[in-house]
């Protein structure tokens, strides 16, 4: 109920706008028409075409601002936290549910920077969830609206991207998703291990043994610092190449 209250709030101030900008244009036009009828000698075109250019760029950016990045709705940002807390108790389905019908349903008014939370933070439940292809749509739709906002992918996003690529198999874009991250962003020692295997995995399986190795010495520096980590497949990757 209380989503539905807010989008007829929304839409019913928009038509409100809306009439009162055509409004104003037929009053203008009424003027003009009445000047040509009744041949007013006072009358100044100028001054009335001016006046209803300035009514209409201003709705429009009115309409703009206010309504593409308007603060999020109350009850988005509720389900938000509740996907996430889903997420972060390792609920993935449940998570899922919430996020595809967040996806289907996010209002018009929703900010283009809470699309861009919506996407990232969807993209990431698709693939702990395995299915990468619906991971990989999310973030290149999410990649795009980034980019409008800051013209440079968040490096979460990046780190998605890079990810998702590997385990699709697409190396090239993996590779070049992956050296960008590394290249640009500070982070855990645990996740630059395994952005370093992933392009150590890349270049041998595309046949440059001189970059493998190059990021096989590097993995295996970092995996020294972290002894107790379990990762029997890691170790054996490297240590057989």
């Amino acid at each position: 109920m209380l989503n539905t209250m807010y989008e007829l709030y929304f839409v019913q101030t928009k038509l409100r706008l809306k009439i009162f900008a055509m409004a104003a244009g037929v009053g203008v036009i009424a003027s003009f028409m009445e000047s040509i009828l009744f041949r007013r000698p006072e009358y100044d075109v100028t001054r009335d075409v001016s006046i209803l250019v300035l009514i209409f760029l201003f709705g429009y950016q009115f309409l703009t601002v206010a309504f593409r990045d308007s603060p999020t709705l109350p009850w988005f940002s509720e389900r938000m936290r509740t996907a996430k807390c889903l997420y972060a108790s390792s609920r993935i389905s449940e998570a899922l549910s919430v996020y595809s019908n967040l996806l289907t349903q996010a209002p018009v008014s929703a900010s283009r920077r809470d699309r861009l939370e919506l996407l990232v933070s969807s993209a990431a439940a698709y693939r702990t969830a395995g299915d990468s292809s619906v991971a990989l749509s999310l973030l290149e739709q999410a990649r795009s609206l980034s980019l409008e906002l800051d013209d440079r992918i968040h490096p979460v996003l990046l780190y998605l991207l890079a990810s998702v690529h590997f385990e699709l198999g697409h190396t090239k874009q993996a590779i070049i998703f992956l050296e960008k991250f590394i290249g640009e962003h500070t982070f855990a020692d645990e996740t630059r291990m395994e952005c370093l295997f992933y392009l150590f995995t890349c270049y041998r399986d595309i046949g440059d043994l001189g970059r493998a190795q190059f990021y096989q010495q590097k993995t295996l520096a970092i995996r020294q610092l972290l002894p107790d980590l379990y990762l029997p497949d890691l170790d054996h990757s490297l240590l057989s190449f």
